[in-house]
C-alpha cells in the first residue's frame, strides 16, 4: 500500500518552524514527511539536526549515520555525527567523524573549532591549539575559535596568551569568554600577578591589531593596581597610537600626579600633543631633578624639555636640549659610522641570484615595501595606502631579515646572492610570508613599512617578484633634523649625531641609485614627500597605480579615526596633509653646520664647491635646568 502523499508546502512549513527555533512544532511535520517516504539526503540531515538540537544525542548520532549513507560525500552529516558523539561524551568517537568532514570540506572552520573542543576534552591541548589556529586562518573574526584557543593555551600553562585569546573572543561578542577570563584570573595568587597577565594579554592583542580589547585589558589591569604608573603609561601610549590623543594625555596626566619625577611621562605628553603657555605640566617638567636620573633618563628628560621649548617658540633652547640628549644616547651606542658605507659598496659589487633561481610569483596579497630614511614621510604614505579597503598595513614587521638569517646561506649578505637556488628563494619567500601578521581575508595588498629593507631590495625582488617598492624621499636636512629631534623606540644608531646621519643618508642614497638600475621597470616608485604634501591627489594616484590599486579619494583623509600608528609620527599623520613641515630646518639652520657640511650644503641648503664648508656652528645657550 502506497504511503499517503503529504500536504502541499508541508516541507516548507517544517523548515520555517525549524529555522524559527520551534523544534516541538517542526518534529511531527518531519515525521509525516518521513512516513510519506521522504528519504532525500537533505531531509535526513535536517531530522538528525533536529534531534541533536533537542538534546537527544544518541538518536542524533544514529540519524546522522543514516544521512551519511544517503550522501557519503556531503560533509555536513559527518560534522553533525561528530557533534552528536561529543554530546554523548564519546569524544574519541567524534574525532574520525570530524576528520571525514574536514577532508570533504577543508574550509569548515567551525568543524575545526568543534574538533578542538573534543581534543581538549581528551587532554590533547597542543592539537586543539593547532585546530583553533587553523580555524582563525580561515575566519579571523570567529569568536569561538579565539575562545577555544584560550582554553588550549590555558591548559598548556600559557595564561597571558590565554587571556589575550579570551579578550579577542569577548571583543567579537562572545560573553562566555569574559567569564573564562575571569575564572583564569581568579586562579592567580595576587592582584599583581593578575595585572601582569592582563598586561601580557594586552601586548599580544595589540600586536594582533585588536587594540580595543588590548585597551580593555590594560584598564582592567590598572583597576587591580591603580598606583602602577607603567600600566597607565602603556595604556596612554596605546591610546595615542590609535589616535585617541586627548584620552592619552588625560591618562598621562594621572600618571604624572603619581610619579612627577618620571621623565618618560613628560616625553610622551609631548609626543601626543603640544605644550602651551600656562600648561601646568610645564612647571612639573621644570621641577624634574636631572641629578637623580641615569643616562637614559637624563636623555629622555632633555628630549621632553626640547619638545616643550620648541612648542613655546624657543628654537635655540630646544636645540640646546637636543644636543645634550642626543649626546647622552650616542655615548651609550656601539655604532660604526662607516658600516653602511661599506655595506653600500658591497651591495654594488655583489651579483644577485641568477635568473633561473628566481622564485615564482603568487596571487594576492601583493607585498608593497615602503623604504627610505626614518622621518622621511613613510608613515604618511602608509596611512594613505591603509585607507584603501583592499589594503592591510602590517607596519614595521622586520620579517625579511630574519627570514634570510633562518635560511643560513654559506656566504653573508650580499655576497650570498649568486649561490642562492630556486629552492632557497622559495624558502626565503615562505619564511617571509610566515613572519607577517595574520592578513585579513580579501586583502589585495599587504604593506610592509620596514625602512631598512632598502638594503635588500634586489634579494626581496628575487624571492617575491610580484612585490612593489615605494621609496619615500625627503629633503635630507629636514629629515636629519627630524631624526635628531626623536628618541626612537627601535635602534637608529646613526640618528643621534648629525654628521653620522648624513653619512647614513648618503650611503642609502647610493644604494637606492643602484636599485634603480638593477630592478626591472615598474618595480620601484620614487615618491618625494614634498610633492605628496603639496599635491596630494596626483601623487597618491601615482602611488595607487604603482601598487595595482584603484583610486579611492577617501584615502587622503589621513585624520580619519582607526588604525594604529606606532612611530614618532603618531600625532602628525592624523592631521590634514599639509606642506607646513617643508623647509622647517631653516629655523635651526645656525645649529646644523655638521649636517650641512657632511651633506655638502651651504647655510642656504645649496651645494657648495669642494673644499668649502658651511662653517662652524653658531654658539647656542646651555640647556636650561
Amino acid at each position: 500500500m502506497t504511503a499517503p502523499k503529504p500536504p502541499p508546502h508541508l516541507r516548507e512549513r517544517a523548515l520555517d518552524l525549524h529555522r524559527a527555533g520551534d523544534l516541538a512544532a517542526a518534529e511531527p511535520l518531519y515525521r509525516l514527511l518521513l512516513d510519506a517516504g521522504g528519504r532525500d539526503p537533505e531531509l535526513l540531515y535536517l531530522v538528525a539536526l533536529l534531534r541533536f538540537q533537542q538534546g537527544y544525542h544518541a538518536e542524533a548520532a544514529a540519524a546522522a549515520r543514516t544521512a551519511i549513507r544517503a550522501a557519503p560525500r556531503d560533509a555536513a552529516p559527518h560534522a553533525l555525527a561528530g557533534l552528536a558523539e561529543a554530546g554523548r561524551g564519546r569524544f574519541a568517537a567524534a574525532l574520525p567523524a570530524y576528520g571525514r568532514a574536514l577532508r570533504l570540506a577543508p574550509g569548515r572552520w567551525d568543524v575545526l573549532v568543534n574538533r578542538a573542543a573534543a581534543l581538549l576534552a581528551l587532554g590533547r591541548p597542543a592539537e586543539a591549539l593547532a585546530d583553533c589556529d587553523g580555524a582563525l586562518s580561515l575566519a579571523p573574526e570567529a569568536a569561538e575559535a579565539h575562545a577555544g584557543r584560550g582554553d588550549a593555551l590555558d591548559d598548556l600553562g600559557r595564561p597571558a596568551e590565554a587571556l589575550a585569546a579570551y579578550a579577542a573572543a569577548a571583543a567579537l561578542g562572545l560573553p562566555a569568554a569574559g567569564k573564562r577570563s575571569a575564572a583564569l584570573l581568579a586562579r592567580l595568587d595576587t592582584p599583581a600577578e593578575a595585572a601582569a597577565m592582563l598586561a601580557g594579554a594586552a601586548e599580544r592583542l595589540a600586536a594582533d591589531g585588536r587594540t580595543d580589547a588590548a585597551l580593555d585589558a590594560l584598564a582592567e589591569a590598572s583597576a587591580l593596581l591603580p598606583g602602577d604608573v607603567e600600566l597607565l603609561n602603556r595604556r596612554a601610549v596605546l591610546l595615542g597610537e590609535t589616535g585617541r590623543l586627548a584620552e592619552a594625555a588625560a591618562v598621562l596626566g594621572g600618571a604624572v600626579a603619581l610619579a612627577p619625577q618620571d621623565p618618560v611621562l613628560f616625553h610622551n605628553l609631548g609626543l601626543f600633543g603640544r605644550f602651551a603657555p600656562g600648561d601646568p605640566h610645564l612647571d612639573a617638567l621644570a621641577a624634574v631633578d636631572a641629578d637623580g636620573l641615569d643616562a637614559r633618563g637624563a636623555a629622555v628628560l632633555h628630549f621632553a624639555r626640547a619638545k616643550a621649548a620648541s612648542d613655546l617658540g624657543d628654537p635655540d633652547g630646544a636645540f640646546a636640549h637636543l644636543r645634550a640628549g642626543n649626546a647622552l644616547v650616542r655615548a651609550g651606542l656601539a655604532h660604526d659610522p662607516a658600516h653602511y658605507e661599506r655595506l653600500a659598496d658591497r651591495i654594488r659589487a655583489a651579483a644577485g641570484p641568477k635568473a633561473r633561481g628566481r622564485a615564482d610569483g603568487a596571487g594576492p596579497p601583493r607585498p608593497v615595501f615602503i623604504v627610505g630614511l626614518p622621518r622621511s614621510g613613510s608613515t604618511l604614505v602608509e596611512r594613505v595606502l591603509a585607507g584603501h579597503p583592499d589594503v592591510f598595513a602590517a607596519g614595521e614587521v622586520d620579517a625579511f631579515r630574519p627570514a634570510l638569517e633562518a635560511l643560513s646561506p654559506p656566504l653573508p649578505y650580499p655576497e650570498c646572492g649568486p649561490g642562492l637556488t630556486g629552492a632557497d628563494l622559495a624558502r626565503l619567500r615562505a619564511g617571509y610570508r610566515a613572519r607577517l601578521p595574520r592578513v585579513p581575508p580579501g586583502a589585495v595588498v599587504v604593506v610592509d613599512k620596514t625602512l631598512v629593507n632598502l638594503w635588500h631590495l634586489g634579494l626581496i625582488h628575487a624571492a617575491l617578484p610580484e612585490a612593489r617598492f615605494v621609496h619615500v624621499a625627503r629633503d635630507p636636512v629636514d629629515t636629519g633634523l627630524s631624526c635628531f629631534e626623536q628618541l626612537f623606540n627601535t635602534p637608529q644608531p646613526f640618528a643621534y649625531d648629525l654628521a653620522e646621519f648624513a653619512r647614513y643618508a648618503t650611503a642609502a642614497a647610493s644604494v637606492m641609485a643602484h636599485w634603480r638600475s638593477a630592478l626591472p621597470p615598474g618595480a620601484l616608485l620614487d615618491l618625494a614627500y614634498e610633492d605628496l604634501v603639496s599635491e596630494p591627489e596626483p601623487q597618491a594616484r601615482r602611488l595607487f597605480a604603482h601598487c595595482g590599486l584603484g583610486w579611492d579619494p577617501a584615502c587622503l583623509d589621513t585624520g580619519r579615526p582607526g588604525g594604529r600608528v606606532s612611530t614618532a609620527s603618531v600625532a602628525q599623520v592624523r592631521r590634514p596633509i599639509s606642506p607646513a613641515s617643508v623647509g622647517r630646518w631653516r629655523l635651526h639652520a645656525r645649529h646644523l653646520g655638521p649636517l650641512l657640511d657632511a651633506l655638502g650644503l651651504d647655510a642656504e641648503g645649496r651645494p657648495f664647491p669642494a673644499g668649502v664648508t658651511a662653517g662652524p656652528e653658531a654658539p647656542s645657550p646651555a640647556p636650561p635646568a
